[in-house]
């Protein structure tokens, strides 16, 4: 396993050098042992006791660490934990899921049958599965059938966005994005409302980058309201600001406090829909140091300080995201007692995982 956030790394993780840098803690057996696909692992076994584990060592450089380990029970029940062992004590780390499923198959009379071959068919979806589309789908039946096969919730990629919407000032036109809503409609596909607004500044209208400052206080809340009214009922969330943490246009040009004015706008306007905070690489892309899941949390923590304690909720967009990365996202936004205060939900819009 490469190091993590710039920090160390555990001696010899994928166990080339035997078991060299790992030691025993309690009367426990250890044998490095390799497996027909060439993978290395570590057996422990004549265990006594009910405190028996092995163990390594790593630095721990920086405030964020991931570690990824899977162990199996091979025969009986053990309790498995992952303890940090620090200068502070121990720390417990991270969660283990684990589940067990046992089918059994019976004839009319509720009698075993043995050697009975099982086969599984999903036939519904109740993970909410999603996918952004575009108005292209509306015309490619082949488009139509790949998204329809996988996935019950979207947002529309550009449809909705301000510079699609209101070329000119007080141009506003939804003939084109009205009509994707009416298709999800008919294919019973939840509709996410991206964006209302977009933080970075190269995405404005171009109307809007010519605004003097004090004229964008207006032209903001008619956006809001235009488009939220436009579309409230036909929405179940909207992305109030997009990219908020990677970006600060409307933050430097009407003030820090601007985006829980917006939020505050947003619940006002469209009470129906759940206001989301939405950002890229949250959970997230190592080469991405613009936002972390701590920084979310911290701006949730800034909003929630200024004065609105609405719904609010997280949408994490990920590009090429490491399968450990995004454990240790879901892990600090969801799962840490700490965070908990904010009863967030969090959607993943979308995953790509490249290892």
């Amino acid at each position: 396993m490469e190091p993590q956030y710039s920090g160390g790394m555990v001696l010899n993780p994928e166990l080339e050098h035997g078991l060299n840098g790992w030691t025993t803690f309690g009367d426990v057996k250890l044998e490095h042992q390799e497996a027909e696909d060439g993978s290395k692992y570590i057996v422990a076994s004549d265990r006594s006791g009910h405190r028996t584990v092995f163990h390594t060592s790593f630095t721990w450089k920086r405030k964020n660490s991931v570690l990824s380990a899977w162990l199996r029970v091979s025969h009986g029940k053990a309790h498995i934990a992952v303890i940090f062992k620090t200068k502070n004590g121990d720390r417990p780390a991270g969660w283990i899921r684990k589940h067990r499923v046992k089918s059994q198959v019976v004839d009319s009379q509720g009698l075993p049958l043995e050697n009975a071959k099982i086969s599984v068919k999903q036939i519904q979806q109740t993970f909410p599965f999603g996918n952004a589309v575009s108005k292209f789908i509306l015309e490619n039946k082949a488009y139509q059938e790949w998204f329809l096969s996988g996935f019950k919730y979207t947002v529309f990629e550009n449809e909705m966005k301000w510079y699609s919407t209101e070329k000119g000032p007080g141009k506003v036109n939804y003939s084109e994005s009205d009509t994707m809503p009416k298709f999800a409609k008919e294919n019973n596909i939840l509709v996410r409302g991206h964006n209302v607004l977009w933080d970075d500044p190269r995405y404005q209208p171009s109307w809007v980058k010519r605004l003097p400052r004090k004229d964008l206080p207006l032209a903001t809340e008619k956006r809001m309201k235009s488009i939220m009214k436009h579309y409230s009922g036909q929405v179940f969330h909207w992305d109030v600001i997009n990219e908020k943490l990677h970006f600060s246009h409307y933050e430097e040009r009407m003030g820090r406090n601007v985006s829980t004015t917006f939020l505050q706008m947003a619940h006002q306007i469209d009470q129906k829909a759940i206001p989301f905070l939405n950002d890229c690489s949250t959970l997230k892309r190592p080469s991405d140091t613009c936002v972390t899941p701590t920084m979310y949390l911290e701006k949730i923590k800034l909003i929630r300080e200024q004065g609105y304690m609405g719904l609010l909720e997280l949408d994490s967009n990920h590009i090429l995201i490491h399968q450990i990365y995004l454990m240790f996202g879901l892990h600090s936004i969801c799962l840490l007692p700490q965070n908990c205060q904010f009863g967030l939900q969090n959607l993943m819009f979308p995953v790509d995982l490249n290892r």
